[in-house]
């Protein structure tokens, strides 16, 4: 995926990295968005990337962080460890967030949430779950 952006945009800068530890200084990010990422973080893996997320946008910045809370198959809290994704063999774990626990860990990390958005998925097009979008500012 970095190498195509590359090939898409060359005037940026693409930098692989971790979400536990994000390879900047601290306060070099005016904001960062993480869509659909930390669902794939075990409860002190989140807490942790929203540390660094908080270390990483300067006061004032802002963080945009979206996950899905339930579906049908799964209640918030739970997990869905998939072993096929898109035809490929793979051991990944998805969980589904609490929105309560996500802003109490944004909120711990230093961060104040500004809007909360819950939406149910659009049919026929993407997963079928609730989806939370959390938008906060460094504090």
């Amino acid at each position: 995926m970095i190498a195509v952006a590359r090939r898409r945009a060359p005037g940026l800068a693409f930098v692989v990295g971790s979400m536990l530890r994000l390879p900047v200084a601290d306060g070099a990010w005016s904001g960062a968005i993480a869509l659909y990422s930390i669902i794939h973080l075990t409860a002190g893996e989140r807490a942790l990337a929203c540390r660094e997320f908080a270390r990483s946008v300067r006061a004032g910045g802002w963080l945009l962080v979206a996950f899905h809370i339930d579906s049908a198959e799964f209640a918030a809290g739970e997990v869905n460890h998939l072993t096929n994704w898109f035809g490929e063999s793979v051991q990944l774990d998805a969980f589904f967030l609490e929105p309560a626990e996500v802003v109490d860990d944004l909120t711990a990390a230093g961060f104040a949430v500004m809007s909360t958005v819950i939406r149910q998925p659009w049919p026929d097009v993407e997963y079928p779950s609730r989806r939370c979008y959390l938008l906060a500012q460094r504090r």
